[in-house]
């Protein structure tokens, strides 16, 4: 078998989640049955596109939409290749349009979901029934996703060792906390009971919704950072938090159930 993986369109933690299951699929397959196609360059120059057309013209045509014009070369991609199946990481911007296309052509079409649980609502019920084969990364999202799709898996997220490894933690003298991630109204609150007099916080990712008065807003330190970088913060950390968010959506008053997360988030 021949594989194309079609990575996420993310440069931040889901990255680490394609770049994991391309390493994986070649240790398994061999480096000659698996090819890559990275969405996230043509991403990001066709959003500043759509982004002037819309500030232009007042409106973005859908077949001039970032992620349509980012994804149509998969399907020509997948030809040249000559590949039997395209796994496609984090499918929430994929059109599915083009999944259905490359169904009827013949390829099967997998897909790994990365937003699971927060997100399983929407994503199960609107993509899961147009793959061949659905992963999740929650092990309690199953039976949600396999109620629209029942050829669904649970994969849990790992470490790769040549990029996650422990440190010999925070040099002398310089102990801190870290969090990295997005600054939900539920991590807001949480964060900001803690008395942080005299403890070195840094507060790292998409802080902005942070009030004037938060005393969080002293320890926020650059907003986005690359995944090797995160790795070598986490080392150098006396605590690292990760926090499940409880919100399902950004800006909702929808929140999860009790018990409804399972799994480690892919930080």
């Amino acid at each position: 078998m021949k594989v194309m993986i079609v990575a996420s369109p993310h440069a931040f933690a889901t990255r680490d989640v394609y770049t994991a299951h391309l390493n994986g699929l070649r240790a398994v397959l061999g480096p000659d049955k698996v090819v890559s196609f990275d969405v996230l360059a043509r991403l990001n120059i066709f959003h500043h596109f759509a982004e002037w057309l819309e500030k232009e013209y007042g409106s973005v045509p859908r077949e001039l939409a970032a992620n349509v014009l980012a994804s149509e070369p998969v399907f020509g991609a997948a030809h040249w290749h000559e590949v039997d199946a395209i796994y496609i990481i984090s499918p929430m911007y994929f059109p599915m349009s083009m999944v259905e296309l490359m169904r009827k052509d013949g390829f099967k079409v997998w897909a790994y979901f990365t937003e699971c649980p927060y997100e399983d609502d929407m994503w199960a019920r609107n993509q899961a029934p147009k793959f061949d084969a659905c992963f999740v990364n929650d092990r309690n999202s199953l039976i949600r996703y396999r109620a629209f799709n029942p050829n669904t898996h649970y994969i849990p997220h790992c470490y790769d060792p040549t990029r996650h490894f422990p440190g010999r933690g925070p040099a002398p003298g310089h102990q801190h906390v870290t969090f990295v991630g997005t600054g939900f109204p539920t991590r807001r609150r949480y964060l900001e009971q803690v008395n942080w007099e005299g403890i070195d916080l840094r507060l790292y990712g998409n802080w902005s919704e942070l009030s004037e008065d938060s005393p969080l807003l002293p320890f926020v330190r650059s907003r986005l950072i690359h995944n090797e970088f995160t790795a070598r913060i986490y080392r150098g950390s006396e605590i690292a938090i990760n926090l499940h968010r409880t919100e399902r959506y950004w800006e909702s008053a929808e929140y999860l159930d009790d018990g409804e997360a399972y799994s480690l988030g892919p930080r």
